[in-house]
């Protein structure tokens, strides 16, 4: 079975995460950045990753409108992927680009209930696939449904319950005259039927990160949400700066984050692979892709970050 793509903008990550979490819970495969990004450069391993699934789910919103990203990602999809489902937060009308791609699509408005929003677009997954949810088949018992087996039941029920019948008659006849104390019913088993359960989502805590004293007494130092070693951004977390600096010395852009910007991405050992650079109310300021660099001592130089 190929995988469900999840395409999201960095102010809806957490929506992103929770539509997968429910999905996989209920045996539908996903992909999302950076979650399932392993080696190579970030855009191949999208395109790829898009081109090898058979369902594309694109999170629309307010900021949807302002993420190239996404709108590459839906760009690919239109060419590659069987179908596309835009889930909408809210009622922001689509720009240019994405009414262009999305205007004749069935859009999903959510409801208010996350819970229910996920079930509903598993449902339409399924539907698209030829699959029966989760819920339906929980309400379905062996007995009811249609099988060769099920065809001889029917008559073998019957001949069971006349051949029950003729024994409960000529047990009372011979029983006549006793009470009721003395003449009691035969005890029956109880038969319980087999049911197939809905899974239940299952969440993950992160697990607690503890920087060194030497980073931990540095108070002037930038925040990293994610995990630090040796005092250093490694992997996938939130970087906020809380000091203007230059955001990686690799960058020939030579871009330069204020104090309250963020960056949304994917570091190594200090160094930014990518991210979503935004100022300190949100707003998108740029997506930045910069790549491996195996010289990472030059990033070190602007110096160490702590816990948030």
């Amino acid at each position: 079975m190929s995988k469900v793509f999840i395409s999201y903008g960095s102010k809806n990550r957490k929506v992103a995460e929770g539509l997968c979490t429910h999905l996989e819970a209920h045996g539908i495969p996903c992909w999302m950045a950076p979650r399932d990004i392993s080696s190579g450069t970030y855009a191949g391993e999208i395109t790829r990753a898009i081109k090898a699934a058979d369902i594309f789910v694109v999170i629309c919103s307010k900021e949807t409108r302002e993420s190239d990203h996404v709108k590459n990602e839906v760009n690919l999809a239109v060419s590659h992927t069987g179908l596309i489902v835009p889930y909408c937060l809210d009622d922001t009308p689509f720009d240019d680009d994405l009414e262009y791609y999305l205007s004749s699509k069935q859009r999903i408005f959510s409801q208010g209930d996350l819970e229910k929003d996920y079930q509903r677009i598993e449902s339409i997954i399924r539907e698209h696939r030829g699959e029966a949810s989760v819920a339906a088949a929980a309400s379905v018992t062996p007995a009811l449904q249609p099988s060769r087996k099920n065809s001889l039941l029917l008559p073998l029920l019957c001949v069971a319950a006349l051949l029950v019948a003729a024994g409960f008659f000529f047990w009372g006849q011979g029983k006549k005259g006793q009470s009721p104390e003395e003449n009691p019913l035969p005890a029956v088993d109880t038969v319980i039927l087999p049911t197939i359960s809905q899974g239940e989502s299952v969440k993950t805590a992160k697990p607690a990160v503890t920087p060194s004293r030497v980073v931990a007494a540095d108070e002037d130092a930038n925040t990293f949400d994610g995990t630090i070693i040796d005092g250093y951004p490694d992997g996938y977390g939130t970087y906020t700066f809380k000091k203007r600096r230059r955001i990686d010395m690799h960058d020939e852009k030579e871009r330069w984050a204020e104090a309250g910007d963020y960056i949304d991405g994917t570091w190594k050992h200090g160094h930014l692979n990518y991210g979503n650079w935004c100022s300190a109310d949100g707003t998108p300021k740029e997506y930045i892709v910069l790549g491996d660099n195996p010289d990472y001592k030059l990033d070190q130089q602007l110096g160490k970050c702590v816990k948030p």
